[in-house]
This record gives structure tokens, C-alpha cells and sequence, in this order.
């Protein structure tokens, strides 16, 4: 009989060994799932961060079309800056591809803008590229 209780110890000890196994690996795949889920968060956050300050990016035809074909009659200001009327009043701010601002400072200058608010600011909304035309487009403010 001492063969069969050390048959029954040894049955024992591998169920209560394979029941520790599977039960480390139930954690191991909870814990990666839970990781998993943390990363896919993290990922969310971070683009809706990024939607918060991205600037729209108007097609040559809507800028065109809400200032009259770039009008005379629309010319606010110094410079080439045009009132026009998109989704609300906006200016639009032609830059000269002529000028020493090439397109990587345009560029520079869309992120930084985009990012920037204050209450004694106009808030730019959007740029456009077409060829070497450059445009900013900006909250129109009266004087």
C-alpha cells in the first residue's frame, strides 16, 4: 500500500504544479493584456493631444473662392492679407515665395502658430500650399 499513497503524492504534486503553472501564465496574459491596453491609451492620448493644436489645411480652390480670387477689393492690410469668409470671417495672409522665407520656416512657423493661444492674439486656423504659393489663414479681427 505504501505504493499507492506515494503513487497519490506524486499525482498530487503534479496537479498542484500544473495548477501553479496555469495559474502564473493566467497572470502573465493578464498582465500583458493590461500593458497592451496601457500602450493603446497612451497612443490615444497622445494623438488627441496632437488634433488639439493641428491646423487645418485649406485646398487652394476654398481660399480662392472665399476671397473673391484673391480681390483687390479684399486687401485688408500690409502685405498681401485678404478678408475672407470660410466656415466664419477669416483673413487670409499671402506669403511671397519670392522672400527669403522658404518653405521650411513656413513650415516652422504653421506648428508654432498653430500651438499658440492667448487672448491678445489672432488664433491661425489653417495654412495652404499650392506651387510656391504659401497662405496663412487667421481669425479676422476689425480694427
Amino acid at each position: 500500500m505504501s505504493w499507492l499513497r506515494t503513487a497519490v503524492s506524486k499525482a498530487v504534486e503534479v496537479k498542484n504544479y500544473a495548477d501553479s503553472v496555469v495559474q502564473q501564465a493566467g497572470q502573465a496574459v493578464a498582465e500583458g493584456a493590461k500593458l497592451f491596453q496601457d500602450r493603446i491609451l497612451i497612443r490615444e492620448e497622445e494623438e488627441e493631444e496632437a488634433e488639439e493644436w493641428e491646423l487645418d489645411r485649406f485646398s487652394y480652390e476654398d481660399l480662392s473662392a472665399a476671397t473673391d480670387s484673391f480681390s483687390n477689393d479684399r486687401l485688408l492690410g500690409f502685405g498681401k492679407v485678404y478678408r475672407g469668409v470660410l466656415s466664419n470671417s477669416n483673413a487670409v495672409k499671402c506669403v511671397n515665395h519670392d522672400s527669403k522665407q522658404g518653405l521650411r520656416e513656413f513650415m516652422a512657423k504653421i506648428e508654432s502658430m498653430g500651438r499658440l493661444q492667448h487672448k491678445n492674439l489672432v488664433q491661425m486656423r489653417g495654412w495652404c500650399r499650392r506651387k510656391n504659393e504659401l497662405m496663412l489663414v487667421y481669425d479676422y479681427m476689425p480694427n
